[in-house]
């Protein structure tokens, strides 16, 4: 997840310093979201509304139901 993160800043010009103030972190725990391979839902709510990218979508393609 950490990873898709990082793209969708890279995609849209916005910086970790950025992200960590919109975030109310520190840039050294958004850079721990970043090199993360979970996050929990709840910060993930906070990210996708950031960025306003609903990752949830990105990851229920992996779902077979």
């Amino acid at each position: 997840i950490g990873v898709n993160i990082q793209k969708e800043l890279n995609r849209q010009n916005k910086t970790v310093a950025w992200f960590a103030e919109q975030m109310g972190l520190q840039r050294p725990n958004c850079y721990r979201i970043i090199r993360s391979e979970s996050i929990n839902t709840d910060r993930l709510i906070l990210v996708s509304k950031i960025l306003q990218h609903d990752f949830f979508k990105d990851y229920s393609k992996y779902l077979n139901l």
